[in-house]
Parts: C-alpha cells; sequence; structure tokens
C-alpha cells in the first residue's frame, strides 16, 4: 500500500484494517501491525504512539522515517515519510514514483503474484480547495506512475492494472485549453464531493470485465474474479 497521504486514512487503511471510524488512527495502525500487508508506505499518523510503536518493533518490521533511508525491501516494511504529504508544487519531486519502484522490485518476483494499491491523495486536496494547479500537477505525478504501471504490464503479460476514484471532487469543468502550450483552464462548482459517476479505466489481462456502468463496489468483486478466487 502506497499513498501520499497519511498511511492510516480511508483508502489505504481500508485494504488492512477494521474500523467503525476513519479517524481511529491508534487502532488503525494496530491493525495493520497485525495484518498480513507486507509493504505500507505514506506520510505521518497521529496514531504512531509509543504503544503502537513497540508493537511495530516487536512484530520485527523494518521501519522507516524516510524513503531515501530503503535500499531494497525484505522483511514487512513500514515507511512514514514527512515529504509523502507534501504537494508536488511544494517539492514532493519523484516520491511517489520511487515508492512504487522500490515495492515493485520486492513483489514482481513473487511467483503467487502480487496485489498493490496506490493512491495519489492529492488530487482530492486539490479539488475540495478549487486549485487547479495542485490537481493537474497531481495528476500528472500519478499519470507517470501509471505510465511505469502499465509498462511492466506490458512486459510481465499477466498483470491487471486498473485505475479508478473513489469519488469526484470539486464539480469540475474544463473550459478551455491549449496542449501544445500546456495550460487548461476550469471551473468548479462547489468545494466537496459529488455525485459525479467515477471513470475506471483498466488495462492487460480480464480489462475487459471493466466496461460499462456498475456500482463501484462491483470492482472488489472484479479483481478477485482476476485473481481466480470466487466469492
Amino acid at each position: 500500500m502506497i499513498s501520499t497521504g497519511d498511511i492510516t486514512d480511508a483508502t489505504p487503511a481500508d485494504f488492512y484494517a477494521h474500523s467503525d471510524n476513519r479517524n481511529s488512527s491508534e487502532i488503525i495502525l494496530k491493525d495493520f501491525i497485525s495484518s498480513k500487508t507486507k509493504i505500507l508506505i505514506g506520510g505521518p499518523t497521529s496514531g504512531l504512539n509509543s504503544e503502537n510503536a513497540q508493537k511495530i518493533k516487536d512484530a520485527k518490521i523494518d521501519f522507516y522515517k524516510d524513503l531515501k533511508s530503503v535500499n531494497k525491501i525484505g522483511n514487512r516494511t513500514l515507511v512514514i515519510d514527512p515529504l509523502a504529504s507534501k504537494r508536488i508544487t511544494d517539492g514532493r519531486g519523484n516520491w511517489l514514483s520511487d515508492a512504487f519502484d522500490l515495492t515493485l522490485n520486492n513483489l514482481k518476483d513473487n511467483k503467487n503474484g502480487f496485489f498493490m494499491m496506490i493512491e495519489a491523495s492529492q488530487t482530492d486536496g486539490g479539488g475540495h480547495s478549487n486549485n487547479l494547479g495542485q490537481l493537474v500537477t497531481e495528476l500528472l505525478d500519478f499519470d507517470h506512475v501509471v505510465g511505469k504501471a502499465m509498462k511492466f504490464a506490458d512486459d510481465n503479460k499477466e498483470t491487471l492494472v486498473v485505475v479508478v476514484g473513489d469519488h469526484e471532487t470539486g464539480g469540475l469543468t474544463l473550459l478551455d485549453g491549449n496542449l501544445q502550450d500546456g495550460w487548461v483552464f476550469g471551473n468548479f462548482s462547489t468545494n466537496d464531493h459529488t455525485s459525479i459517476p467515477s471513470s475506471v479505466f483498466a488495462y492487460g489481462p480480464n480489462s475487459k470485465e471493466f466496461t460499462g456502468l456498475f456500482e463501484n463496489t462491483e470492482i472488489f468483486n472484479k479483481i478477485m474474479k482476476a485473481y481466480g478466487i470466487q466469492k
């Protein structure tokens, strides 16, 4: 699990924890420690108290406070890097791409396959703040990582890549732009989430299963089916 936000925030936590409150960071991080998730990389969390820090140590999880300190992943690994939570415009650089490369290098040799979740969480923040510049720069950063995933899928020939948003934020309408000059202009209708349907893009084996209109919860079932796992 990789995120450009809090490692215990809703999206990454959804894959390794069980909680009735998305703000229960201490409980959520404790769930990661006892889960089977091998790699968790992202930004700081209030859930890292002294008790959880000791539990991480007792579980023999390799714990790093910045991504640059990790040369290679071997054991279960937790990276909590303040740089992850910065915007591209504030100097995050290639952090997300580097986190992807590091994780893929460990998982790609697993004979049973692997599942990797990558969250470009700060596109949502750009929508909430009606900041078109933030939306564009964060999306371009994520697009670069999607390109890397697709290239791996081309070489690997048995990897499914799914790109989806959990919701739309801001109600952005694009009004004008110029691809050659590199600019875009638009208007927001809200600073909150909207009911605009989320697009799903899929590439690789079983990608045809992701065409058409369906409830967003069906994505889970479709991924499980792609793995050959039936409900």
